[in-house]
């Protein structure tokens, strides 16, 4: 089965869709198939179509149901889209501004006070 790695991503606020798990379930799926057919990953020559875009796909659409709100008057919908938005790039960014980091790992103390 599929990890909810959109649960990973914001720490337990948000998870992903039976879509997504579903979809990433067949993916493995037809990984396990190669494994059985080929020796190596190398081999497999239709994997851009069958494995690595799905999975881009798949990402995609996740990402848009959770961070973009269509429903522009559902202001429910809008703090959900505004969390999912703020836990994702904490994730992939940390939460110290770039300056503050980059001052940090230069050894160089560029936060006043």
């Amino acid at each position: 089965m599929a990890l909810s790695i959109i649960k990973a991503w914001t720490g337990g606020k948000f998870t992903c869709s039976k879509n997504f798990i579903d979809g990433m379930n067949s993916i493995f799926k037809k990984i396990d198939e190669y494994a059985e057919t080929f020796i190596k990953w190398s081999e497999v020559d239709e994997k851009m179509d069958t494995i690595y875009y799905p999975i881009i796909q798949l990402f995609v659409k996740e990402i848009k149901r959770l961070g973009i709100n269509e429903n522009e008057s559902d202001e429910n919908a809008y703090q959900q889209t505004e969390q999912f938005t703020k836990a994702l790039f904490e994730y992939l960014f940390g939460t110290q501004d770039f300056y503050k980091q980059r001052g940090l790992s230069a050894g160089v103390d560029a936060v006043p006070g």
